[in-house]
């Protein structure tokens, strides 16, 4: 839902680190690879065949070059590699992730924690409901999700960017989903932004919010209105796997307090908030976070739950 920013700085800085990692780790792939070039693991299928080709040259040497492009790989390449190499059944996934892919390893190293450091997204991008900050001691960090399925495509279990920074429970309504055949949004790339908003719809269908704002009625529903065009199927795809509609529709409470604050803050309110302290705020947006404790502003809606429904009630046309 919401898109993971990196700077061309920040990618620099990732790749370096997967690359020192993948190399000088203990369990790093590059000695797993080393310790299982044996014809008879690689020749158990074309798959593994394929995989062994593309891996080691012909006097069973691995071809760093081309590991260091699988590990660092966009999602076109990512997908280059998927119609190469194919899908995995669970049993062959597990041996890879097992013997050579190790990505329970790696998500324990430092390597990890420092990656997630980088990214500094502050809220899960696939419902931007929860926070999933991970701390300097790396005590605390996110779930980390593949956007390729692991176990389907093993060889992409260490691929940075196949690794998604996200909250427990969207990691776990998305689960093994084949996202080859099922594509959902892939937040390096995509995001809801402004063709795809939240709405109240009431039980009778006006906007006449009073009686929600008095707390006197609970009769309405938090909507998602998709309008995107590119990207509609996955979209909606991903509002469905991920639950996204009963989730906010458990934020009622919060939409309440937003359509309260909204109404007594009128434009002519705002105003005089403004005069008054002049240099407290720079604007009305910034005076708005204030209000809502968040951010509205749609580069920050990373840093703050519920950001992008908070934005998009502001924006609506009740009164």
């Amino acid at each position: 839902m919401i898109k993971i920013n990196i700077s061309e700085e920040q990618k620099e800085k990732i790749e370096k680190i997967i690359w020192n990692d993948a190399i000088t780790a203990s369990t790093g792939i590059l000695k797993e690879l080393n310790k299982n070039r044996s014809a008879q693991f690689w020749n158990d299928s074309d798959k593994f065949h394929k995989l062994y080709n593309l891996l080691y040259d012909d006097n069973g040497k691995v071809r760093e070059d081309e590991l260091k492009k699988l590990l660092l790989s966009s999602k076109r390449e990512m997908k280059k590699y998927i119609d190469m190499i194919g899908e995995f059944q669970e049993k062959e996934g597990e041996d890879l992730l097992e013997k050579i892919f190790k990505f329970d390893n790696f998500s324990k190293r430092k390597a990890a924690y420092k990656v997630l450091r980088i990214i500094d997204i502050a809220v899960c991008p696939y419902c931007n409901r929860e926070y999933i900050m991970t701390i300097k001691s790396g005590k605390v960090k996110a779930q980390l999700d593949h956007y390729y399925p692991k176990k389907k495509y093993p060889y992409l279990a260490l691929s940075i960017f196949n690794l998604v920074p996200c909250c427990s429970i969207c990691n776990t309504a998305k689960s093994n989903l084949d996202t080859v055949k099922d594509p959902i949004l892939y937040p390096y790339e995509d995001e809801f932004g402004y063709d795809i908003s939240f709405d109240i719809k009431t039980k009778d269908g006006n906007k006449d919010y009073i009686k929600i704002i008095e707390g006197i009625s609970d009769e309405f529903e938090i909507v998602i209105k998709n309008f995107s065009k590119d990207k509609k199927a996955e979209a909606d795809r991903q509002i469905k796997r991920l639950h996204l509609g009963d989730l906010y529709n458990e934020h009622k409470s919060y939409v309440k307090d937003l359509l309260r604050n909204r109404y007594i803050n009128t434009p002519k309110r705002i105003e005089e908030i403004l005069n008054t302290f002049p240099k407290l705020f720079n604007s009305g947006e910034e005076l708005k976070n204030t209000l809502y404790m968040s951010d509205i502003k749609k580069e920050n809606w990373h840093m703050r739950p519920l950001a992008k429904l908070t934005y998009d009630i502001d924006q609506s046309d009740s009164e």
